[in-house]
């Protein structure tokens, strides 16, 4: 009899290992996904930043010259700044997350 029981302990044990390697594992995977979203937002925010700060230092440069007087190209000019700007967003950014998103090393 105290073979039996100490079989079944045994057994259990093995089991309850087993379950909390699994549950760990599990919970590990999800918090690296976590970290990798939110380091590829970061990133694409830092990106966006950039063009941002970019454009408008070409917005004030516009808007000294256009203190003087108004001209066409002037307007042009301003508007493909806004198209670059536009067009950066929705190429860098139009997925779920900021940036896509890229598999895992090792994975392919």
């Amino acid at each position: 009899m105290a073979l039996l029981q100490t079989l079944i302990g045994g057994a259990l044990t093995i089991i309850g290992g087993l379950a909390a390697v699994w549950w760990q594992n599990r919970r590990a995977d999800g918090q690296a996904r976590r970290i990798r979203a939110e380091e590829r937002r970061e990133t694409g925010l830092m990106e966006l930043s950039q063009e941002a700060t970019s454009v408008l230092a070409r917005f004030d440069a516009l808007y000294r010259a256009a203190e003087g007087g108004q001209s066409t190209s002037q307007y042009l000019s301003a508007i493909t700044y806004l198209a670059e700007l536009r067009e950066f967003w929705d190429g860098r950014s139009a997925g779920s997350s900021v940036i896509p998103r890229s598999s895992p090393r090792g994975l392919s």
